[in-house]
């Protein structure tokens, strides 16, 4: 007996750990288990995947990536050096990724794994995730599948479905063979020749060859004919985020799987049941192949030597004759590469399996076209259940007269095209211009009694003592602001200059070392944009840091707060927590108030968690919400200027500003003068009022101000609808917008007029709801629902009614 184990690691990151939920069931039948659990954080492991890629890229070998120019410049030391480095880091990432296994959050599902499944026993084990570094992790180095011989893991998207059928060519002549297009590329330095060979040698295989074949003759060979087998042999990669993939047709040509979109998808409709890309860095490629639904793919997860590219296929191919299952095959051919790893290190690492959940793996009989009794048995029914629909059809159109049903038809339909087009990204940005006036509608609040912003601007810069290191505030000057301010006693004093070197004056330097109430501030560095960041003052310990960075939508608009984030490596800036995050920590621990997180991984200060946009995205489908990012619930003025209590940096040291204004409270440091190159951010309100621009120590206060007034004074924390309430709210717009059209029928235009009257009242509602709760309630989708299932019932189900 086989079984079927899915592990599907949704919600969460490696810095605050995944939601897993598993099930488990036999091949062919519903899982008959289900249980829910956690995988802990690991904020390790990523760093620790790629020193290992990196060591592996830099063994110099001949893999079978981009002929010129796509290889990692390789090191001066000699081979056996970088096979060392390299199985070294090999040893590191197997060890942590198994200790994250090994936690006991997910002990629960990882026993009964064990309970459920026999060692004798087949075992699919389908990692089911959208998060890329969890698929680049070695699944087959798991430590417990070693008691089970033939069990095998493989990947897959969490959306997937069956592929349509459709009729085969009537120039198919089926002989008893899997027919295979073997896909030759471009040949620099490889010899993707002998994997057409060794192919060859399988007298069940029917092989078409297509040797370097320009994009216009690849296609025409894939519309030629059904087949069951795509094998590519050549130059692949993926992009630097494996979202996508290429590969190369010949030495200057390489194209991606969207290019063969349209070919690919009827090859898969007419019963391409298996893709095998024996080339570099397929885990783009199989992205894309899992969006079209293919049945199953193999790919290797990582650049492959020329010679363990093939034997890896002799050796899936000899096993999959001989034992008829893939899964067993594919685990046979990996670890016969094991005794390959003396010098292609963790060679029996790179093979994988992509999975469509959908569809079980074809044996080999299946795939040389000997079907089983059942199979055609299987075909005789399908074949009389299509005949009973066409039999049902004409009462099916007879209900459809039915007001309700059509209503009912119209609105689900409705909701699942909206639903599809938010997926896909397509109402990202006027869904933010909604949200944008929302936020810009809600009534005025006053100054938070909490927070001091001294400013900088030219004239305070011209008249500050001078001297020293110079900046928009010189050493002398921050000195005499830093005494007078701690004299104050002020709660907690944050810096909001950069200052990435050292000062001449000692008092200062001591001030900035030792001093409790100071947090400074640094901007970590990122390699993916060549921003090298700016270190933080030499004198200041990573206690007294925090990050400065912003997360930006459409150039310079602010609408989230980054509250904590896990720096690079290498970066100077290597505090965790936002400077606004660290002003706030520090305000609420004098009074007892300490952070903590709960098991989900969400913040918790006092009683109020703060649920990050990743567990729930709202409009966010295309934005890259790393980190741990909140919606920023600004607090605004009559007039749309963000409230907040300012005094120029002048003002306070001529003592012309009241004590009491400093005392117990938070006070931020910073320029408003653009001369000093502090960038000028635009906001939702000011996007909407036209009021203007906010320099960044703003920002940051009302950042600092969103964390206590969420922990203080109960000030309602942004977030959007739970997905099923969610999901709800845009049916019953669906449903109103159908409702309207049948009882206003023939007359759309009226429909229409009301939905729009509708729509102000759902403009209220949400700014009503997002003022007093916090919540962010929808209203483009709800309408464009309404005006879909409106024309639905107007131009399909009404034509019933006449």
């Amino acid at each position: 007996m086989s079984q079927v184990v899915t592990l599907k690691i949704i919600d969460g990151s490696f810095e605050w750990g995944f939601s897993v939920i598993l099930q488990i069931g036999p091949e062919g039948r519903p899982h008959e288990c289900e249980q829910v659990g956690r995988l802990a954080a690991a904020p390790r492991l990523p760093f620790f995947y790629k020193v290992w890629q990196k060591a592996y890229r830099k063994l110099g070998l001949s893999f079978r990536l981009e002929p010129i120019g796509g290889q990692e410049a390789i090191s001066h030391s000699s081979h056996q050096d970088r096979v060392q480095t390299c199985l070294k880091a090999a040893a590191h990432l197997h060890r942590e990724f198994n200790l994250w296994l090994r936690g006991e959050s997910f002990r629960p599902l990882r026993e009964m794994i064990w309970q459920r499944c026999q060692t004798s026993e087949r075992v699919r084990l389908i990692v089911q995730t959208a998060d890329l570094e969890v698929q680049q992790l070695p699944w087959c180095a798991w430590e417990g599948l070693e008691s089970y011989p033939l069990a095998e893991v493989a990947l897959s998207m969490p959306n997937f479905a069956v592929a349509p059928h459709v009729q085969r060519n009537g120039s198919d002549s089926r002989n008893e063979g899997a027919r295979v297009l073997a896909l030759m590329g471009g040949a620099a330095g490889i010899d993707p020749y002998a994997d057409i060979a060794e192919i060859e040698r399988h007298a069940d295989m029917d092989v078409v060859v297509a040797s370097t074949p320009t994009l216009r003759e690849l296609t025409d060979r894939l519309w030629s004919r059904p087949w069951d087998v795509l094998l590519f042999s050549g130059h692949s990669s993926s992009d630097g985020g494996s979202q996508s993939g290429w590969m190369a047709l010949d030495n200057s040509t390489r194209i991606a799987i969207s290019d063969l979109k349209g070919a690919l998808r009827r090859s898969i409709q007419q019963g391409l049941q298996l893709a095998i890309f024996n080339s570099c860095d397929g885990l783009g490629l199989a992205r894309q192949l899992a969006e079209l639904n293919v049945p199953q793919a193999i790919v290797m997860r990582a650049p492959v030597p020329d010679c363990v590219a093939r034997a890896f296929l002799s050796y899936f191919l000899s096993a999959f004759a001989r034992s008829g299952a893939l899964y067993p095959a594919v685990r046979e051919a990996r670890e016969r590469l094991e005794g390959w790893e003396q010098d292609f290190p963790c060679a029996s690492w790179l093979p994988v399996i992509i999975q469509n959940p959908a569809v079980s793996p074809s044996s080999w009989d299946e795939l040389c076209g000997r079907r089983s009794m059942r199979s055609s048995r299987s075909q005789e029914a399908t074949v009389a259940d299509v005949s009973g629909r066409k039999r049902q059809k004409l009462s099916i159109r007879k209900l459809w007269k039915t007001r309700g049903l059509a209503v009912a038809l119209a609105s689900a339909l409705a909701t699942v095209l909206i639903g599809a087009s938010r997926v896909g990204g397509m109402l990202e940005s006027v869904e933010l211009a909604a949200f944008d006036r929302v936020l810009a509608l809600r009534p005025a609040e006053t100054l938070d009694p909490r927070l001091l912003v001294v400013t900088l601007d030219a004239e305070d810069i011209r008249e500050q003592p001078q001297g020293g290191k110079q900046g928009s505030l010189s050493d002398e000057a921050l000195l005499l602001l830093l005494e007078k301010l701690e004299s104050y006693q002020p709660r907690v004093i944050g810096l909001d200059i950069y200052r990435d070197y050292s000062t001449e004056i000692p008092a200062l330097a001591k001030r900035i070392a030792g001093s409790n109430r100071l947090i400074v501030t640094c901007k970590v560095s990122d390699t993916k944009s060549d921003d090298s960041g700016v270190d933080p003052p030499p004198e200041a310990s990573i206690e007294r840091l925090g990050f400065a960075d912003f997360v930006p939508d459409n150039g310079f608009l602010v609408r989230r707060h980054l509250l904590a984030l896990t720096p690079e490596p290498a970066s100077a800036c290597a505090t965790q927590y936002a400077f606004s995050t660290q002003l706030a920590f520090r305000y609420l621990v004098a009074e007892g108030i300490m952070p903590s997180y709960t098991p989900a991984g969400v913040m918790q200060l006092g009683n109020r968690e703060f649920v990050p946009l990743s567990f729930q995205r709202g409009a966010y489908t295309k934005a890259d919400l790393w980190g741990y990012q909140l919606l920023l619930n600004y607090r605004t003025s009559a007039s749309g200027e963000l409230a907040v209590q300012q005094v120029s940096l002048t003002d306070l040291l001529a003592d012309r500003v009241d004590p009491n204004f400093i005392r117990d409270r938070v006070i931020l440091i910073g320029t408003i003068d653009r001369s000093f190159g502090d960038v000028i951010w635009d906001t939702p309100i000011s996007k909407i009022s036209r009021a203007n621009s906010v320099p960044g120590v703003l920002l940051q206060a009302q950042m600092v101000s969103q964390v206590l007034a969420a922990v203080k004074d109960d000030r309602p924390i942004l977030q959007p609808l739970p997905a099923w309430v969610d999901g709800l709210w845009v049916l019953g717009g669906a449903c109103m917008g159908g409702i309207l059209a049948i009882v206003r029928r023939h007359s759309l235009p009226y429909t229409l007029a009301a939905v729009a009257i509708a729509s102000v009242g759902l403009g209220g509602i949400a700014v009503v709801t997002l003022s007093a709760w916090g919540w962010w309630v929808p209203v483009v989708p709800v309408v464009l629902a309404a005006v879909t299932s409106a024309s639905f019932i107007e131009i399909r189900f009404v034509h019933y009614q006449q």
